[in-house]
């Protein structure tokens, strides 16, 4: 064979081989790439990518005034890598500054062949802290994480919480998780070789995935809440209350004792701790007078000047309802002064002229047995069927007795709606949405402003109020600190509470020349509206008097 064909022959061959390498380079790399891609991903994160701790993302919940109900007390830690430090004694003792652990007990502790200690500080030197934070401690790290919940967190039943497993439970946490929730951790990594061992010389930081997510906005105002929360405390510990801006129906303040630990829940052995006393409901008592007495004015049958007379109690088909009998009764007396003194005689004679349909038919124009579209789940209450109210029913009508069930939000929106001049503006919880990139998106419910009553008879029943917090049975309510206040109170026998026989409400507005705004509070305290609820709308009316006047 000659030389010429023995060289094209080894030429051929290598062509041959330099063909195969290369396609099977490139079937190398189709795998690699393409079929296996995800996971040869996820293999390189893990052994490149050592993650030290762990967070997830969401968005605040704050207040009207960017205030943070959601932000408690900030947690440092000291995240040490025993392998990466630095053999300096210097090291040790500024670790023990911070911590207050021994340096004979640091030193032992980091001679365990651990890749991290974790370590909270409890000495803020920030001398030191500036010093780490520039990196002059080698396998030293200083993170800092906020506890969302602490001791000091108020609005609890308005804001709710999160399990450890990050379930929202209850509350904007639950009702508003889509907005708040970005999915996306925040964490603390530094780097490892192959054998999973952590790399000397080599950086740590913090990766934070770049998802959207909100804050919520409250109509809430932090100091009007706590103003709220003391008074409740202060009065005993099964209270609720709410407070309502009138021009705008904000809702300021909303609160129920007895109070539960979102930071500890565990821990919470109270009865009922978990309810939100304002979005329940409860028998209406006599609170339910003001919807008799505006049907009263809007039939146009009755003025404040008529007479009427309490014996002491009326029958009614059989059925004998009692009024200040320990006093043979209140004798002669206007619509006005029987409105001022709660008088039973009085609008049971009035709920029985007018039948029980035009009350009931204007309890619904006031919203009662529906539900209030404030973005919390709340109670719709209930209200009486005909065959309820009909014969000696219409007695429990007048006196909102029998299965007559409202919530302290549904009070407050007709308080609202009385010094609003008879107009019912929707009530407002959820301002809005504040994004990560700080844009706005405002947040409204599906209700409209309409009006329930004439101004003329809303002006009038804004008088029989006043007179009934001046001169009647809401007088421990009245204060001339505050300007005045005009208020209803309600005392209705409960059948199923093991503590007590009877609530106290007390709901009114203040002040009372130009009404601002509205308070509603239901005791559960043994005593009567007059005695439990009524003290408690006066402390609050004067926090948040002196309150504004410090704005002032």
């Amino acid at each position: 064979m000659r030389y010429k064909d023995i060289v094209k022959i080894r030429l051929k061959k290598f062509y041959i081989i330099i063909v195969v390498l290369f396609l099977l380079l490139m079937l190398g790399l189709f795998n690699i790439q393409i079929i296996n891609h995800d996971n040869l991903s996820q293999m390189a994160d893990s052994q490149y990518n050592a993650v030290i701790k762990s967070e997830s993302i969401r968005g605040d919940i704050v207040d009207r005034n960017g205030i943070s109900f959601t932000k408690g007390r900030d947690e440092v830690f000291l995240i040490i890598f025993p392998k990466l430090l630095a053999p300096q004694e210097q090291v040790f003792n500024v670790i023990s500054i911070l911590t207050g652990k021994d340096v004979r007990e640091l030193s032992m502790q980091f001679d365990k062949n651990i890749d991290t200690v974790e370590i909270e500080v409890v000495n803020m030197d920030y001398d030191i802290i500036n010093e780490i934070e520039s990196g002059k401690y080698k396998g030293v790290y200083l993170y800092t994480t906020n506890v969302r919940y602490d001791e000091n967190s108020i609005a609890r039943h308005v804001i709710g919480y999160i399990q450890k497993d990050g379930t929202p439970i209850m509350g904007i946490e639950k009702n508003f998780d889509m907005y708040l929730n970005s999915n996306g951790k925040k964490v603390l990594y530094t780097l490892k070789d192959a054998k999973d061992n952590l790399l000397p010389g080599v950086d740590y930081g913090i990766k934070q995935t770049d998802t959207a997510y909100y804050d919520v906005e409250l109509t809430i105002d932090y100091y009007i809440q706590e103003i709220l929360e003391k008074a409740l405390e202060h009065f005993g510990n099964r209270n609720g209350g709410i407070v309502v801006e009138i021009d705008s129906g904000e809702i300021l303040a909303l609160a129920s004792r007895p109070n539960y630990r979102q930071y500890d829940l565990n821990s919470n052995v109270e009865e009922d701790c978990l309810w939100a006393i304002p979005l329940k409901a409860f028998p209406a008592g006599s609170v339910f007078k003001v919807i008799v007495a505006a049907a009263a004015l809007e039939d146009g049958r009755y003025c404040s000047e008529d007479i009427f007379y309490c014996n002491g109690g009326i029958e009614v088909n059989g059925v004998y309802y009692s009024c200040h009998r320990d006093i043979g009764g209140l004798g002669r007396l206007t619509l006005e002064e029987a409105f001022s003194r709660s008088c039973n005689d009085t609008f049971i004679s009035i709920t029985r002229e007018l039948g029980g349909e035009s009350i009931i038919e204007l309890s619904r124009q006031f919203g009662f047995g529906n539900d209030v579209d404030i973005g919390l789940d709340n109670d719709r209450g209930t209200l009486p069927a005909r065959d309820e109210y009909a014969g000696a029913g219409v007695g429990n009508l007048a006196l909102g007795q029998g299965s007559i069930l409202v919530t302290p939000i549904q009070v407050a929106d007709m308080m609202t709606t009385i010094a609003n001049g008879g107009v019912r503006k929707p009530l407002r919880l959820v301002r809005g949405f504040i994004s990560n990139e700080k844009q706005r998106i405002r947040w409204s419910g599906r209700n409209e402003e309409y009006r329930v009553l004439k101004e003329e008879t809303a002006k009038e029943l804004q008088k029989w109020l006043i007179h009934a917090a001046k001169y009647g049975t809401g007088e421990k309510a009245y204060s001339e600190n505050f300007g005045g206040c005009g208020g209803k109170t309600g005392t209705p026998q409960i059948n199923n509470d093991k503590y007590v026989n009877h609530y106290g409400w007390f709901a009114g507005f203040f002040p009372m020349d130009q009404p601002k705004y509205v308070i509603a509070i239901l005791s559960r305290e043994e005593g009567g509206g007059g005695k439990t609820a009524a003290p408690i709308f006066k402390e609050v009316a004067e926090g948040i008097w002196r309150y504004n006047s410090n704005l002032d």
